[in-house]
């Protein structure tokens, strides 16, 4: 079953603000499940998808997905010695990525 827009802003939100979400574990260093990673991508490439030459964008996902975005290349910069399990190079590199995406497959960036 293919994610929709509202299940993948809901997820991505929920990740946001949660005591225990992903933007906490990943400023935190904290280990992360695959499984959350990966539906968390697919969220982030689903919304990527519906802005995807559109003009504009929510003000929340904007604020929700630059935040992870922010956290997450700063806490990969300290994770030389020891990273995260669930957080290889390939993951952060995939999910960096992929919170880039949600801007530069818009419009905005034209």
């Amino acid at each position: 079953m293919q994610m929709t827009f509202s299940d993948a802003a809901a997820l991505i939100h929920h990740e946001h603000e949660a005591d225990d979400g992903l933007l906490i574990l990943f400023r935190l260093s904290e280990d992360v499940e695959p499984e959350r990673v990966g539906a968390f991508l697919a969220a982030l490439k689903c919304v990527a998808d519906y802005y995807g030459g559109r003009t504009e964008i929510d003000k929340q996902i904007a604020y929700e997905v630059f935040s992870f975005y922010q956290v997450l290349t700063a806490s990969a910069a300290h994770w030389k010695a020891s990273r995260p399990n669930g957080m290889a190079i390939d993951v952060t590199t995939s999910l960096i990525l992929a919170l880039n995406n949600v801007f530069s497959s818009s419009a905005l960036d034209t």
